[in-house]
């Protein structure tokens, strides 16, 4: 290819992503010192290149990458640094330094990626990943990119979490941290990705095991007895026993939106589209009599369309909202974090109770959280059923049945539904 023929097309078609055998430049014609640098990785960028008189060495600068900076942009930044150069008003080795000075600290990178990366990422998934580029400065945030080693991340990022035997938290964090500094790598901040050789897994099938807790009828009581005896706001009793009674993720209960009740006309049954952003799914859940009166109340109270709301009346900021009541409730208070219940745990107990019961075949419980019941083959002859009518016959039970255990607490059912929001 002749650099004549340097285009932003020629570049995305023939050089971006393209994995290299070396480091290539290739000078962009008619601009004096701009060249086109792609990298082994197929990175491709635009490179101010040229010979300090003061020092008599050759200096380069970063100008932008691609595509985020075009070719015509790359040009005109180009010739307005040689322009300001040749006047003297401008050192650019002066202004590599400063650029590279800018990329200092975590603090710094963590910025570039939460602007080039989380902001382009979908709407609902943006809260998670900014909570983690939270924790990461949190506790990185000072630290000089250069100096970040393994060791580091290890013991001032993930070993906490780890003591604490949050594993899937560890999990996540490694996970993101590996991205963000992949991102660094690829933009040639550091020569080489300090996460991957951090060994630790953090999260097995055995953790998930042992710290997991199956709420039967015995452990529920004490449950429901909690949320609704001890000193917590009543909408957040309404938001708890709503969870319990839907029975879905706690991020998708707190993005759930009012305005995604709906009537399925198939059925005529009112229902509610769980958007499932783990499997990228609808699931589609009919409501009971009880989801439907907590709704109703707790719709009330909300100024943005969202069910889950604090006393504002707005979404929390915080993904541990429920975790933060449940952790001061005297259902957890003098139990070790193992033994915690935890917004999942309802879930659970959901699932763990609608089985033992052996009222309902366990793929329609399966589908009532939303899990993926068929095999790779049966996808290909039929769409994802819904089950509306399967699926109501074990909520309107599952409503009934918590009923039931509060009725059985001494609990007064007219009461429980009719408090002040």
């Amino acid at each position: 290819m002749t650099t004549n023929k340097l285009t932003n097309s020629v570049i995305k078609n023939e050089f971006l992503n393209k994995p290299q055998d070396k480091i290539r430049l290739y000078k962009v014609p008619a601009v004096k010192n701009l060249y086109l640098k792609v990298s082994q990785k197929g990175l491709c960028s635009f490179i101010f290149r040229y010979l300090d008189k003061n020092t008599n060495k050759e200096t380069t600068i970063i100008l932008g990458y691609f595509p985020s900076m075009a070719i015509d942009e790359a040009k005109a930044k180009a010739i307005n640094m040689q322009s300001e150069r040749d006047s003297g008003e401008v050192n650019p080795n002066l202004i590599k330094k400063v650029e590279s000075n800018k990329k200092k600290y975590i603090n710094d990178l963590l910025d570039e990626y939460v602007n080039s990366k989380v902001l382009k990422f979908k709407p609902k998934t943006q809260p998670t990943q900014l909570h983690s580029v939270k924790q990461i400065r949190d506790a990185l945030g000072a630290f000089p990119i250069t100096i970040l080693t393994a060791e580091i991340i290890k013991t001032r990022l993930l070993d906490g979490f780890e003591k604490r035997e949050c594993f899937a938290q560890a999990r996540r964090l490694k996970l993101i941290m590996n991205w963000i500094m992949n991102y660094a790598e690829e933009h040639e901040y550091v020569t080489k990705n300090p996460v991957k050789l951090i060994k630790e897994v953090y999260w097995t099938p055995e953790h998930a095991l042992k710290n997991n807790n199956y709420l039967d009828e015995d452990k529920l009581k004490p449950l429901l007895k909690s949320i609704y005896s001890d000193n917590i706001p009543n909408r957040v009793k309404y938001q708890l026993h709503l969870l319990l009674l839907l029975g879905i993720r706690r991020g998708e209960f707190l993005n759930l939106k009012f305005e995604d009740i709906i009537t399925d006309k198939s059925t005529n049954q009112m229902c509610i589209n769980i958007n499932q952003t783990k499997v990228n799914s609808i699931n589609v859940l009919p409501l009971s009599k009880q989801a439907i009166l907590l709704l109703n109340k707790l719709k009330t109270h909300s100024k943005n369309g969202y069910v889950v709301v604090t006393a504002k009346g707005i979404s929390p900021k915080s993904e541990n909202y429920f975790i933060d009541f449940l952790n001061e409730m005297s259902i957890n208070l003098g139990q070790s974090i193992e033994n915690r219940v935890t917004p999942h745990d309802f879930r659970r107990a959901f699932v763990n109770i609608a089985n033992e019961s052996e009222k309902f075949l366990p793929h329609v419980i399966e589908l009532c959280v939303g899990h993926e019941i068929r095999s790779k083959v049966s996808k290909h002859y039929s769409v994802k059923p819904r089950y509306i009518e399967s699926k109501y016959g074990v909520f309107k039970w599952w409503g009934d049945f918590v009923d039931e255990c509060l009725v059985d607490l001494g609990f007064n059912l007219e009461n429980i539904y009719n408090l002040d929001c």
